[in-house]
């Protein structure tokens, strides 16, 4: 399934036409009407006793895979849980078993503690930050600051607060990086027939991936299952802090 705006065109890359520019209250409802509209189909999707596991994602230009220009993003039901996901929860439940904590409560933790900052913005419900282990130069988590293990869950509220930081981040990425191509994927939690069970190991959060080069995964990728980055997430956080939103949004 496919979902965005009859519009053709880009705001960092919520956009709005350009009569609406001009107004941040215009962008903003923009972007928290495609939030809303990935959680109510994930919740209606979720109701098929076939399906496991919901992928949520957008592609942004040529080197991000995308299919058509038109900016979209996509719901897709899937019958199995992704061995990808699964090792990803695994490694969580064994961090719970080990330590007695969620694993992305903690990162965000230590995030707020650290004395280099790798966060780039947050509002009440939701800390946006490059995490430690970049996979890529500018990647970007964006993550609930309540325990939650899926998207869907999200009260009104925090759908508008997700949905106004998201739309902040991928700004700051447009202004820094001009407008990159980039994937945006949700990470959430996998459910049995339309449950969304509660789980102290699982936390659902959002990633965006800046495409920077041509490709992106190259033999070393290929040949060991590990990315290499060269820069410093705490230069790309202060690289993306440094936007001033106030003026450019």
């Amino acid at each position: 399934m496919r979902m965005h705006s009859p519009h053709h065109y880009r705001i960092g890359d919520l956009d709005v036409p350009a009569a609406e520019k001009r107004s941040m209250h215009g962008k903003l409802i923009k972007s928290e009407l495609l939030v809303k509209a990935l959680v109510e189909r994930g919740r209606a999707i979720s109701a098929d006793p076939v399906l496991q596991y919901i992928t949520y994602f957008k592609n942004v230009g040529q080197k991000a895979g995308a299919s058509i220009r038109h900016p979209h993003a996509q719901v897709v039901g899937l019958p199995v849980v992704p061995v990808s996901v699964q090792a990803r929860l695994a490694h969580a439940s064994h961090y719970y078993d080990k330590f007695g904590k969620c694993v992305n409560c903690e990162a965000m933790e230590e995030e707020q503690a650290a004395e280099d900052s790798r966060i780039i913005s947050e509002n009440e419900h939701f800390l946006a930050f490059v995490p430690y282990a970049a996979v890529s130069p500018y990647q970007c988590w964006i993550m609930p600051k309540r325990h939650s293990p899926h998207f869907v869950s999200m009260s009104d509220d925090e759908i508008h607060l997700f949905a106004h930081l998201l739309h902040d981040v991928l700004h700051r990425l447009d202004i820094t990086l001009h407008q990159p191509d980039y994937n945006l994927v949700i990470h959430s939690s996998p459910f049995l027939n339309g449950v969304f069970s509660d789980h102290h190991a699982r936390h659902w959060y959002a990633d965006v991936f800046p495409r920077l080069a041509p490709g992106g995964m190259a033999g070393f990728e290929f040949g060991s299952g590990m990315f290499s980055n060269s820069s410093l997430p705490e230069s790309n956080a202060a690289a993306l802090r440094a936007v001033n939103t106030a003026v450019d949004l």
